[in-house]
């Protein structure tokens, strides 16, 4: 996703400039490939990086849990049976979905299981 939205915001930094703020939120792993494919963009904004636990406090394991049940009611459908439908591609990729995917993700590597 990050070189994607990196293509399409290329060149729009005076549309952008018209904004009182912009916030682009990139995982540090995705950084490189988000600055490559839209350098006007990141001279424009510069070096101006911080870190989500400078914004607000980590997550726990508990909290990314909970996030999960809660999604997995919601959908009627357990995270395994999520997941599988994610990676085929058989499942909307709506708000929730998305964040779903992430919690997934974090809740994996936060169990040190990835």
């Amino acid at each position: 996703m990050a070189p994607a939205a990196g293509m399409i915001l290329n060149g729009y930094r005076e549309k952008l400039s018209q904004l009182k703020a912009v916030s682009l939120v990139i995982r540090e792993n995705r950084y490189r490939d988000f600055s490559i494919e839209c350098p006007d963009l990141m001279d424009w904004v510069g070096l101006t990086i911080a870190h989500a636990e400078q914004v607000a406090r980590p997550l726990t394991l508990a909290e990314v849990t909970s996030s999960i049940r809660k999604l997995e009611t919601r959908h009627g459908m357990t995270s395994k049976v999520f997941a599988r439908k994610w990676v085929t591609g058989s499942v909307d990729s709506s708000d929730d979905k998305w964040l779903w995917n992430e919690l997934i993700a974090l809740k994996a590597q936060m169990k040190g299981t990835v």
